[in-house]
C-alpha cells in the first residue's frame, strides 16, 4: 500500500517505511523512526513531524524515537520524572473579555426541511469582540450549518441570532458583508470566479461600488498584508492548497469585514502552510478581526484559539479556553470518532451515528438512514478485525420502550463487549438502559448526564 498523507501524527505509527519528498526529489525513506531522527532540524518538514518526534529531537536524545502521543508521553515521563503539582497550581486564569458580543445565538433551532429532523435543536453561543473562538464536533454536527445560520444563509425558525450587537434581520440588501462579516466555506475554489486573481478580486470591489482607484490601491494592501501579491496575474486553480487558502482569505479581507467565519481552513494543508495561516490569524485578531472557526483539526485550535467549544447533537455543549477545555480532565489530546475505526493499544475504538426508524413517522427517510447507519457500524466493526472492540454510537440502539434489533444484531454478531451511546438528556435520562444485555456492557455518556466532564472508558 503507498499512502501519501500531510497528517504524519496518524501515519508514522502504522507505517512500515516513509519516504519524504522536497521540491521532486527523495529526501529520506527509511523507517519512520530513522526518517524522524535523520531530517535536520533546520528542515521545514520538521513542523509536520509527529510533537512526539519534534520533542525526542529538540531535547537531542539518543535510542528509540517515540512516535505516538502516549510513547512520547512515556518518554518524557521517564526524562523529567516531574513532581506532581499541587492543586491550583499552573491553573489557567479566568478568560477576560470586554464585554461586548460580535455574535450571538440564543435557542436556535433550524432545520432543512419542515419533514426532515432539526439541525441546529436550541444551539445558542457567544463570540466576543476581538475574540478566536474555535468550534469543534463530529461531522454532521451542525457545525457548517451554524455557521450558515450565523452568515445569513439559513434562516432559523426559532431563536435569536445577532450579529455586531443587531438582530440579523436589520441587514437589508446585502449590508450584512458590508464591513460587517464575511464566510469562508470548507472548499476556498468556490469563492474564485475568474481565470485571473486579480480580476477576481477587482469584480468583487466593483459590486461593492468601489472606484478603480482605490480597488487597485485595497488589492494591493490586502495581497501584501496576507503575502499573495505574487499570485495576483495566476489562474486560481494553478496554486497550491495553501496557496488558495490564502487568497480565499485575501478576498474576504478585501470586504473589511470586522467578523470572519471560516469553515476548516487548515483541510488538507501541510504543517508549514499551517503556520503561515496561523500567522495570518494572529495578525488579523491583533487587527481587532472577530473570529469564527469551525475545524477538526484540534492541535491547531489548542494552539491558537482563546476559546475552544465542543459542538454536538445540533448545539454547543461547552465552551471554555484551550487550557481548561483540553486539559483539566486530564486529556492530552482529542480527536472525534465519526463512521470509522481506530486503534488504541489492543483496543479498537468503533462507531456510528445510530437511528431511530420505530419511533419516527417520516417513512422513506428514516429507513434510508437506518439502513446508511448500520452499513457504516459494520464496515467500522469489521476494520477492527480480532481486536477487542468498543463501540460508541449517538443514537441509543436500546432504552426503555424501545430497541434498535439491527443494530443489537450487529454487536452481538462482532463480539461487542462495551457500547457507550448518548442522545438521552434532560428527563430522558431516566429511560437510559445500561449494563449488560445480550453480552454487550451498555454506558450512559451524554454530556448533561455526565454534568458536561468526559467519561474515561479505558486506561
Amino acid at each position: 500500500m503507498l499512502l501519501v498523507e500531510h497528517r504524519l501524527e496518524e501515519v508514522f505509527p502504522i507505517a512500515d517505511k516513509v519516504l519524504l519528498m522536497d521540491k521532486g526529489r527523495v529526501l529520506l525513506y527509511d523507517t519512520p523512526r530513522d526518517v524522524g531522527r535523520s531530517l535536520a532540524a533546520s528542515h521545514p518538514m520538521q513542523l509536520g513531524l509527529p510533537s512526539a518526534v519534534r520533542i525526542f529531537n529538540a531535547l537531542g536524545q539518543d535510542g528509540a524515537c517515540p512516535l505516538t502521543v502516549r510513547e512520547g508521553r512515556d518518554f518524557l515521563e521517564r526524562l523529567l520524572a516531574p513532581e506532581p503539582p499541587a492543586a491550583g497550581d499552573d491553573a489557567p486564569p479566568p478568560y477576560v473579555h470586554d464585554g461586548e458580543a460580535a455574535l450571538e445565538m440564543k435557542n436556535v433551532f433550524f432545520r432543512y426541511e419542515r419533514s426532515l429532523p432539526d439541525v441546529l435543536r436550541g444551539a445558542s453561543l457567544c463570540v466576543y469582540k476581538g475574540e478566536f473562538y474555535c468550534l469543534l464536533g463530529g461531522n454532521g454536527t451542525g457545525k457548517t450549518t451554524t455557521l450558515n445560520v450565523l452568515a445569513g444563509l439559513n434562516r432559523a425558525y426559532r431563536g435569536k441570532v445577532r450579529v455586531g450587537g443587531r438582530p440579523i434581520g436589520d441587514y437589508k440588501g446585502g449590508t450584512l458583508y458590508r464591513g460587517n462579516l464575511a464566510l469562508l466555506p470548507q472548499n476556498p475554489q468556490t469563492v474564485f470566479v475568474r481565470d485571473r486573481l486579480r480580476d477576481d478580486f477587482a469584480e468583487l470591489l466593483e459590486a461593492q461600488g468601489v472606484k478603480k482607484e482605490e480597488r487597485d490601491a485595497r488589492i494591493a494592501s490586502v495581497a501584501e498584508k496576507i503575502g499573495v501579491a505574487a499570485l495576483l496575474d495566476q489562474h486560481p486553480y494553478d496554486l497550491s492548497g495553501g496557496e488558495q487558502q490564502k487568497c480565499a482569505i485575501a478576498k474576504m479581507l478585501l470586504l473589511e469585514p470586522r467578523i470572519l467565519l471560516m469553515d476548516e481552513p487548515t483541510k488538507g494543508l501541510d504543517a508549514h502552510a499551517k503556520r503561515v495561516l496561523r500567522d495570518i490569524l494572529r495578525a488579523l485578531k491583533a487587527d481587532g478581526i472577530t473570529i469564527l472557526m469551525v475545524t477538526h483539526d484540534v492541535a491547531f485550535a489548542a494552539e491558537n484559539a482563546d476559546r475552544c467549544a465542543l459542538f454536538f447533537d445540533g448545539e454547543v455543549l461547552s465552551a471554555d479556553v484551550p487550557e481548561r477545555f483540553f486539559a483539566e480532565n486530564g486529556l492530552t489530546t482529542m480527536e472525534i470518532l465519526h463512521n470509522n475505526c481506530r486503534f488504541y493499544g489492543d483496543t479498537a475504538l468503533c462507531g456510528t451515528r445510530g437511528w431511530f426508524y420505530e419511533l419516527d413517522n417520516q417513512g422513506t427517510h428514516n429507513e434510508k438512514v437506518l439502513l446508511r447507519e448500520i452499513g457504516r457500524l459494520e464496515t467500522s466493526l469489521k476494520a477492527a478485525g480480532d481486536h477487542e472492540k468498543l463501540c460508541f454510537l449517538h443514537y441509543p440502539p436500546l432504552y426503555q420502550g424501545y430497541q434498535c434489533p439491527e443494530i443489537l444484531r450487529l454487536l452481538r454478531e462482532y463480539e461487542v463487549k462495551v457500547c457507550c451511546y448518548g442522545h438521552l438528556h434532560g428527563p430522558s435520562h431516566r429511560r437510559a438502559l445500561q449494563g449488560e444485555r445480550g453480552g454487550t456492557l451498555f454506558f450512559m455518556v451524554s454530556g448533561d448526564y455526565l454534568g458536561f466532564h468526559p467519561k474515561k472508558i479505558c486506561d
